[in-house]
């Protein structure tokens, strides 16, 4: 006996159109398949899953779970299917944004490096050559303040489908940066085929694209860089930099044209070295400080927290942001000693905000797992006399997890603490369907890439997906990098319950976040 889900799914004849019918289980293929060894599996905890093919054509999967009921004294199998279509496309959609840039579909950043540390132990183990290009279209700023984003958004993604087209199946091709792509080539023999292969890229790229403006095109050229392998860099991270130092050469040149790496013109000192030892001398000269960005709710419109931002007051280059100097911090052992000076210095400002509302601070995962984490955690918050409770540690992906078990540790003994925990920037990076399945967590925060791309149909879906999961949980979830009213009527609308971005407020001094409470404490 199937009821009429099975019925119009596997499309049985139904004569009597009836909400039940007996059927006989050889008639069907699926019925049958469907039906095979439940018998022995009645009462078995775990599912069994099924993928198939409707009545209509659609791919489906269904979960099988056999319990009995009585029949002439033995115990015959009554099976429940449970259709999981919805929740598999789900997981596909999200575990595809985690590899690919949502914009133009090719492979993000993470996924490229990933992919050339693959192709250097192959080619090492092959003893074939591996190359990197950097490709930058010269005309993008011009094109952004003429034509606006919009405009330059797609003329983004129509370059990636040239450069995707262009590039070999055994090659891959990434966005690396706003208007950076980078492409591997593996089975490079030498500069010259490389160089060869670049110029085919300068061909696709190099054309009048429509602006969506009437007859209106602009025209396009590119600027590539070439670092091969051995004589221009060892590591993913080193062969990508001097391809982007030769592309940006090309582009002070006039660009539109191909040039490789070349290391007796790079006047650049060991990046690393240097920045290290000025972020160094930075700390102990007090030259780094912590800003507050608010995040608020969006049903009462109220400020429910503050996330704290590390700057740097560089005495000859201004201020400069966290992204300019965390990577070099975390492959030093100066990441920890930033970490700390964030931690002590936000919890000591919170503990003079009222006590609803709350503190937001980061922590790589390399700080995560130093092994001491939870111990600085617990000093800062004795010392400044702050709440456990009021702290949400963010957990921010700019290191790789090396083992997601080591992590699940740590912020358990951060649980332990009574601190709560906040998967940052979900969507990009390391982040996937396995982190919300395997680590314990209060909140998570949207990537303002999501964000900046809710007029697409796409992204819009993954988002409604991950709302409507932590929903479910019944964890906050805060959208980060809002900017638009637009923006914002649409997250509200999706059930989306905080947000943080430039509309709501921009990262301000301790000094102005208590300016802020008090104002409020006088409207109230």
């Amino acid at each position: 006996m199937c009821n009429s889900h099975v019925i119009d799914a596997l499309g049985l004849e139904n004569p009597r159109n009836a909400r039940r019918q007996n059927f006989d289980v050889a008639s069907n293929a699926m019925l049958t398949t469907l039906y095979a060894d439940a018998q022995s599996e009645i009462g078995s905890p775990e599912p069994r899953t099924f993928d198939f093919v409707d009545r209509d054509g659609h791919y489906r999967q269904w979960e099988r779970l056999v319990s009995s009921y009585p029949l002439n004294g033995r115990a015959m199998p009554a099976i429940m299917l449970v259709d999981r279509t919805e929740v598999e496309e789900a997981r596909q959609r999200l575990e595809h944004s985690r590899l690919r840039d949502t914009l133009t579909g090719l492979v993000n950043r993470d996924t490229f490096h990933d992919r050339v540390v693959q192709a250097l132990e192959g080619g090492a183990r092959a003893k074939t050559g591996v190359a990197v290009l950097a490709i930058e279209i010269d005309q993008f700023d011009s094109i952004v303040d003429h034509h606006g984003w919009e405009v330059a958004k797609r003329i983004l993604a129509e370059v990636a489908t040239r450069i995707g087209i262009t590039t070999r199946a055994m090659d891959t091709a990434s966005r690396v940066g706003q208007s950076r792509f980078g492409v591997l080539l593996t089975s490079m023999p030498t500069h010259i085929v490389a160089e060869r292969v670049a110029n085919r890229f300068l061909d696709a790229i190099g054309d009048a694209y429509p602006t969506g403006k009437g007859e209106q095109r602009v025209e396009l050229t590119a600027s590539i860089g070439i670092a091969m392998a051995g004589d221009d860099g060892s590591t993913s991270l080193r062969l990508l930099d001097n391809a982007t130092h030769a592309c940006h050469r090309s582009l002070d040149a006039g660009g539109g044209r191909v040039l490789l790496y070349d290391r007796y013109l790079d006047d650049r000192a060991p990046v690393d070295q240097v920045l290290i030892a000025e972020i160094r001398h930075g700390l102990e000269a007090g030259e780094f400080f912590v800003e507050y960005q608010p995040i608020v709710k969006i049903a009462a419109n109220e400020i429910t927290g503050f996330e704290a931002l590390l700057r740097w007051r560089h005495p000859e280059r201004g201020v400069i942001p966290p992204m300019a100097f965390i990577a070099a911090a975390e492959r030093s052992d100066l990441i920890n000693a930033l970490g700390v000076f964030v931690l002590n210095t936000a919890c000591a400002d919170a503990a003079r905000w009222p006590e609803e509302i709350d503190l937001s601070v980061n922590a790589s995962v390399i700080q995560l797992l130093s092994g001491h984490w939870d111990v600085r955690v617990a000093e800062a918050l004795s010392a400044a006399g702050l709440d456990a409770a009021r702290l949400y540690i963010e957990i921010t992906e700019t290191a790789s997890i090396p083992s997601l078990a080591q992590l699940k540790t740590a912020t358990a003994r951060l649980e332990a603490i009574g601190v709560n925990i906040v998967l940052d920037d979900f969507g990009t990076g390391q982040s996937s369907l396995s982190q919300l399945r395997s680590l314990p967590f209060d909140g998570l925060k949207i990537d303002r890439q999501f964000v900046n791309d809710l007029d697409d149909a796409r992204t819009v879906e993954i988002v409604q997906m991950l709302i409507s999961y932590c929903r479910n949980l019944g964890v906050t979830i805060v959208a980060e990098g809002v900017e638009t009213e637009a923006q914002l009527t649409m997250l509200a609308r999706m059930g989306c319950t905080h947000v943080q971005g430039y509309l709501l407020g921009r990262p301000m001094p301790q000094a102005a976040v208590e300016r802020l409470m008090r104002a409020d404490a006088l409207q109230e």
